[in-house]
């Protein structure tokens, strides 16, 4: 297979085989993939815990109209906003 040649990840071992079984690159990968794992579950509960305080004081406002439902409310749209954005974000 030549470089300008469409491929599949299937090929990728046929292709470069000294690069799928270097244990320095499967150590790289291996990590990358840890640190992708632990930064979104941190950025998801950073985000869960800011959007549930930011949601709740912001429900705070017309809880007097609603009688006092709009502080839950609140709190589960802006953690329900928060942890998905920044879940992807980081």
């Amino acid at each position: 297979m030549f470089l300008g040649q469409l491929w599949t990840f299937a090929d990728f071992p046929k292709v470069f085989p000294w690069f799928s079984q270097d244990g320095h690159v499967q150590a790289t990968a291996a990590g990358v993939c840890g640190g992708a794992v632990a930064l979104g579950a941190t950025g998801g509960a950073t985000g869960l815990t800011a959007g549930v305080v930011v949601g709740a004081a912001l429900g705070v406002v017309p809880a007097i109209f609603t009688f006092g439902l709009s502080i839950p409310l609140g709190a589960v749209i802006g953690g329900g906003f928060d942890w998905i954005s920044l879940m992807f974000f980081f």
